[in-house]
């Protein structure tokens, strides 16, 4: 019989391209829990995918109620304060008004709440992505820089910056936000991550200003990132996507020796790395050449 960590690994393995077969298994899924844990883990699952795949508010507070019922579920624990923010979530996102109710929280998960709300509306309604990403900001200036919150706000902005970046087309609107929250995605991660994620940052902002056109910018970010994998002795894995986004923006600025130099560089890297890492480079080695 297949456990509960299997289950969830595949679903969310799956949950991008399939995300209404995915939230057809939670009731499967639910059976398999045994443990505070894995409760915890289902509500993060539910709430992503119900709220922002498929915007089925109702659905997905059915399934979250269902959690609570559980026999594995206790008041007052870790797991019925994951489910009550999670269950606030998607109330947001069903009514919008209804993120004046969060106030009985305490900020941190306020903070966590919001970030979380914010990237649900990102294809629906960007003012109310913005809106509440904003209440976030503000509300986090709060918190001590180890609070956890922290870590949710770096995560959700670096989602938002990666997704907006990836549409053909962008608003206005839409490049603003995107900077904005890859800016917050690399502030957040100084706070709450390590030194490969605060990197991974600078990688996001170099795309994201060569995405708006702000080709000197991208080049500052762009060698920041390498910086940080030297300094740090990172896996050629990134070091190899360092020198991709090196090599772009320094074309983008007409810098034709240096891009040479960092095409020449991923080369090496790609050559030298392990065959199962060969396999997240070579769409971007190809387009580089």
């Amino acid at each position: 019989m297949q456990d509960f960590s299997t289950y969830c690994n595949q679903a969310w393995n799956d949950h991008a391209e399939n995300s209404s077969k995915v939230a057809s298994e939670f009731t499967f899924g639910i059976q398999l829990i045994s443990s505070q844990e894995e409760l915890i883990q289902m509500a993060n699952l539910i709430t992503h995918v119900a709220g922002e795949h498929l915007a089925i508010w109702d659905k997905g507070l059915e399934f979250l109620a269902t959690l609570r019922r559980n026999a594995y579920f206790s008041k007052e624990s870790p797991a019925e304060k994951a489910i009550l923010k999670s269950m606030a979530v998607l109330k947001i996102g069903k009514d919008f008004s209804s993120v004046s109710e969060i106030k009985i929280f305490s900020m941190s998960d306020q903070v966590a709440i919001l970030a979380l709300s914010a990237a649900a509306f990102v294809d629906r309604d960007l003012s109310k992505t913005e809106d509440l990403m904003n209440q976030a900001f503000v509300a986090a200036n709060q918190l001590e820089n180890n609070d956890p919150a922290n870590r949710s706000l770096a995560i959700t902005n670096n989602n938002l910056a990666t997704a907006l970046e990836s549409k053909a087309n962008l608003s206005p609107s839409e490049i603003s936000l995107m900077i904005k929250s890859a800016n917050a995605a690399r502030k957040f991660w100084e706070l709450a991550g390590t030194w490969m994620q605060v990197e991974r940052a600078e990688y996001r902002l170099a795309k994201v200003y060569l995405k708006a056109d702000l080709n000197q910018k991208a080049l500052n970010a762009a060698r920041n990132c390498l910086e940080i994998s030297l300094q740090n002795n990172a896996p050629l894995l990134e070091i190899f996507f360092a020198q991709e986004v090196l090599c772009l923006s320094c074309r983008a600025n007409g810098l034709i020796n240096e891009a040479a130099q960092a095409l020449g560089e991923a080369e090496k890297a790609y050559n030298e790395m392990p065959d199962t890492d060969k396999k997240w480079c070579s769409q971007s080695l190809y387009q580089l050449r």
